[in-house]
């Protein structure tokens, strides 16, 4: 797993990069336990179960988007942006690959017809033109 962190002050991670090839233990957390915006990658045994649940009540507020993206099938390379909006990194993230962006900005360039990806983010989402602004 890698983190990046910002240029501008080094103590705040902007965004972590999983690859599939990355999963080792049982459970790696990818986000601070103080992040809006919670994800692990999860190796199970043949058998294990999961017990129902449900999660408590809580109350969860969140000041930024964060997002998280996995790459389902194809190639999209990502390019990673620090808070003052300067480039700090590309990637390329293929079949299996996780990104998660908890501050600062990315933006991603598809590199196979036919890319499939999961986008994960916290809500409310009311569209692009009230969530979104161009670095």
């Amino acid at each position: 797993m890698e983190k990046i962190f910002s240029r501008v002050n080094p103590k705040i991670l902007l965004h972590v990069i999983h690859k599939k090839d990355d999963f080792s233990s049982s459970r790696n957390e990818l986000s601070p336990e103080d992040q809006y915006i919670q994800a692990n990658s999860l190796v199970f045994s043949k058998n294990k179960e999961v017990p129902a649940h449900k999660h408590l009540p809580r109350e969860r507020v969140g000041k930024i988007t964060q997002e998280a993206l996995i790459v389902i099938e194809g190639e999209i390379e990502a390019t990673y942006y620090d808070t003052d909006n300067n480039k700090i990194k590309k990637a390329i993230l293929k079949q299996g690959d996780c990104t998660v962006t908890f501050m600062g900005g990315h933006s991603f360039k598809i590199l196979v017809e036919g890319t499939k990806i999961y986008e994960i983010k916290n809500g409310p989402y009311y569209g692009s033109e009230k969530d979104k602004m161009g670095i």
